[in-house]
């Protein structure tokens, strides 16, 4: 199987360690890790044709992608897709983020001269001042039928109050049932 070498930056908050700027940026990583998705639950999951889109309407030359600790084994999946749909785009991984991973960490996209950034994750969102975000939370599987099911047996009366609340990540199925 051909995984594609990655440029993967990481940032230290620390500054303990120093190496030669361009060397660090331009170091290529085989990401060691697979993702446990297929290749079309990624496209999916992480919204990579609407990523491409963004990328494209923008006309962006450079863009990082930030994603946690936990989302790291995807990401080379994610920059082999978006490369085939974004051929132009240079793409860079922000790993070990400056603040904490809800953060988009604005200090290393601008260390890679990027354009904009595309943020991976659950989100603060925080305002940026230097970059355009796109947020992308995931877009979990969920059996809806089952879900109704289950709600209708657990909650029968159906004039009770209840107040509903969900993960952004099923937030695209409010209203179908």
């Amino acid at each position: 199987r051909d995984i594609p070498k990655i440029l993967v930056h990481m940032s230290s908050s620390t500054g303990q360690f120093s190496s030669d700027a361009t060397a660090v940026l331009e170091r290529k990583v085989d990401s060691g890790t697979e993702s446990r998705k297929s290749a079309e639950e990624v496209l999916c999951y992480y919204e990579l044709t609407r990523c491409s889109e963004w990328i494209k309407q923008g006309r962006f030359k450079k863009v990082a992608l930030q994603f946690p600790d936990h989302l790291l084994p995807d990401s080379a999946r994610i920059v082999a897709t978006l490369r085939q749909l974004n051929e132009q785009c240079k793409l860079y991984i922000l790993g070990d983020t400056s603040y904490g991973s809800c953060c988009v960490d604005e200090v290393a996209a601008d260390h890679v001269s990027a354009d904009a950034i595309i943020h991976f994750g659950t989100a603060c969102l925080t305002a940026t001042k230097r970059f355009p975000v796109l947020y992308i939370f995931g877009r979990e599987a969920i059996d809806l039928e089952d879900c109704v099911g289950a709600f209708k047996g657990a909650f029968p009366d159906q004039l009770s109050h209840i107040i509903i609340m969900c993960d952004v990540m099923y937030s695209r199925v409010i209203g179908e049932s």
